[in-house]
């Protein structure tokens, strides 16, 4: 197959799920991963499509959620930043939400040392982070297993959910617009966000700065609903305008 016959069944492919990785690829077309990977760049080049360590994923996609382990190293190094500035809010004797999002585990890594937490959440991987420290109380929040975004969803989940309240949540999105608020590209997942952030008593979102100015598929929440915006860089004059109008305290490094 020629390089450019390939490269188009690799848009038809992410056209039709939003997301592909690069051992995926490198079997489908029984190419080298290298060649797939070069593939890949090229057409990031053309604004195709957004490359991740191990894939890529649609630039503009709405109506489907990233696979967790395509997003887990995609602005690593900004999650990070989020997580060191989240710590400074949160204290000894807390019950904390945490979402599903990879800015959320990086939050959970960074707790650790920190005593007599509660931690609500729904993501797998935060229950597998935590589950050694002896301090910190988790409440998972069940439900069915989804394996690509590896947290537990549906209605279940969303039920459970209800009946905790918190201190603090810390919940991230796929897109912030000032006119349309926090959103998400997957209804559930953006419920969930929204119960967590309506039982809690002080709402952070927590997004690096390539989630603002985007808007997805289902609303979560005005972005007027939120107490403290956490960013690893800071934003043009249009958000620190709507922050201050709004008595949102913005915070970023």
């Amino acid at each position: 197959m020629l390089p450019m016959e390939r490269r188009k069944n690799i848009l038809i492919s992410l056209h039709s799920k939003g997301s592909v990785s690069v051992n995926e690829l490198s079997a489908t077309f029984n190419v080298s991963e290298e060649t797939i990977r070069r593939d890949l760049l090229q057409m990031e080049q053309e604004s195709l499509l957004t490359r991740v360590y191990g894939g890529a994923y649609l630039s503009d996609i709405v109506a489907q959620a990233v696979p967790f382990q395509l997003r887990k190293d995609t602005e690593k190094e900004s999650k990070y930043r989020i997580a060191d500035l989240c710590t400074r809010f949160i204290q000894s004797g807390d019950t904390i939400f945490l979402d599903s999002s990879t800015t959320a585990l990086c939050i959970a890594e960074k707790i650790k040392g920190i005593q007599s937490i509660t931690v609500i959440t729904n993501a797998h991987e935060i229950i597998s982070c935590l589950s050694d420290c002896k301090d910190i109380r988790i409440i998972a929040v069940g439900g069915e297993l989804d394996k690509d975004l590896m947290c537990y969803t549906g209605w279940t989940t969303l039920e459970a959910l209800e009946r905790y309240n918190a201190d603090k949540a810390f919940v991230s999105c796929t897109g912030v617009s000032i006119n349309h608020g926090l959103t998400d590209s997957n209804e559930i997942e953006g419920r969930i966000r929204y119960i967590m952030l309506k039982n809690a008593q002080r709402k952070y979102l927590i997004a690096d700065h390539t989630k603002f100015g985007k808007t997805t598929m289902s609303q979560i929440m005005p972005l007027d609903d939120i107490d403290v915006v956490i960013c690893n860089k800071e934003l043009g004059n249009d958000w620190i305008t709507e922050f201050d109008r709004n008595s949102i305290q913005f915070v970023f490094e």
